[in-house]
C-alpha cells in the first residue's frame, strides 16, 4: 500500500493501538487521539489523506468535528471514514464512509486503500 497519512481518532485505546499497529504496518504514517478538537489541530498541521474516526470522540461526535471541517475546508479537502456500532443512514456526503464495528482488518485496509 502506498504511503497514506492517516489522522485516527478512536476513544478505545486498545482499539487505537490495534489499528494504528495495523496500518504502519502497511506503511502508513499515523497520528492518533481521542479528541475531535485535536483531530481539527492534526489536519491544520499535517496534510493527510485520510481520516478514521470513532462515530462517538471524547469531545464530540464524528458528525460535530465533520461541521466544524466544513467550516475551515469547502469542500472537505480528504476522505473521512466514520466507525460506528450499528447501521445508519448514510451521510449525504459522498467524502464520507460509514464502517460498522466489529471492523476486519482486510475491510479496513481495502477503504483506506479505496480512500
Amino acid at each position: 500500500m502506498t504511503n497514506k497519512i492517516v489522522v485516527l481518532a478512536v476513544t478505545e485505546a486498545d482499539e487505537q493501538r490495534a489499528i494504528r499497529q495495523l496500518l504502519e504496518e502497511e506503511g502508513m504514517t499515523v497520528y492518533s487521539t481521542d479528541s475531535g478538537y485535536e483531530v481539527i489541530r492534526l489536519v491544520e498541521d499535517y496534510p493527510c489523506d485520510v481520516l478514521l474516526v470513532d462515530v462517538k470522540l471524547a469531545d464530540m461526535s464524528a458528525w460535530v468535528l465533520l461541521s466544524k471541517l466544513r467550516e475551515i475546508y469547502t469542500p472537505l479537502p480528504m476522505p473521512m471514514i466514520v466507525m460506528v456500532n450499528e447501521h445508519m443512514p448514510m451521510p449525504l456526503d459522498a467524502k464520507v464512509v460509514l464502517m460498522v464495528r466489529p471492523v476486519a482488518g482486510n475491510m479496513l485496509k481495502q477503504a483506506l486503500k479505496n480512500a
